[in-house]
């Protein structure tokens, strides 16, 4: 709904631009368009939020908002092979872009014990369609525990819950705990 407003309305100032002109025979066309543009920067600023483990949300949302005010203006200003051009493409890339955008990442804080291989859990998660993306040690001291900490970061396609990641995870030979880090 929010893209074919902002196309619509940006269609309609375009329009208006034109028409305005014609009546008046004076005055710059692109004017108000350009305003849409400047605009929709704006609207398009409130999609976007820092999430609370610092990744950045809405950005593609912003983005297809702009795009669609500069199909309106295209469309407003009559250059219709052009803005149904840019329609298809930007159905194409936000269709491969939803597609994509299911895949979840965790961190998760691994304790382990002298048995664990990493190869191995990295083969395990694999086979569960799971991916290991980083790993390396924790920077925690004052952690009194018998076996070792690690940091790993990992990815999962589609709806694999959460928990079930975890538990995928401590089935690993030498996992002794596995913890999602907020």
């Amino acid at each position: 709904k929010t893209h074919s407003l902002v196309c619509m309305g940006a269609a309609l100032v375009m329009i208006t631009s034109d028409y305005l002109y014609r009546i008046h025979m004076s005055g710059d066309i692109t004017r108000m368009s350009a305003q849409v543009i400047s605009g929709i920067g704006f609207l398009g600023a409130g999609t976007i939020i820092l999430t609370g483990k610092n990744r950045i949300k809405g950005l593609t949302t912003a983005a297809a908002i702009w795009f669609c005010a500069c199909i309106g203006i295209t469309v407003g200003a009559g250059f219709y092979f052009g803005g149904i051009v840019a329609t298809i493409l930007e159905m194409l890339i936000l269709t491969h872009y939803y597609r994509t955008a299911s895949t979840q990442q965790l961190e998760v804080l691994l304790e382990y014990s002298e048995d664990f291989k990493m190869i191995e859990l990295i083969k395990h998660l694999k086979m569960k369609d799971i991916h290991v993306m980083t790993f390396g040690n924790s920077n925690m001291q004052s952690v009194d525990i018998n076996g070792k900490l690690i940091l790993v970061t990992v990815t999962a396609k589609g709806e694999v819950k959460r928990n079930k990641i975890i538990e995928t995870i401590t089935e690993v030979k030498g996992v002794i705990d596995a913890v999602e880090i907020a």
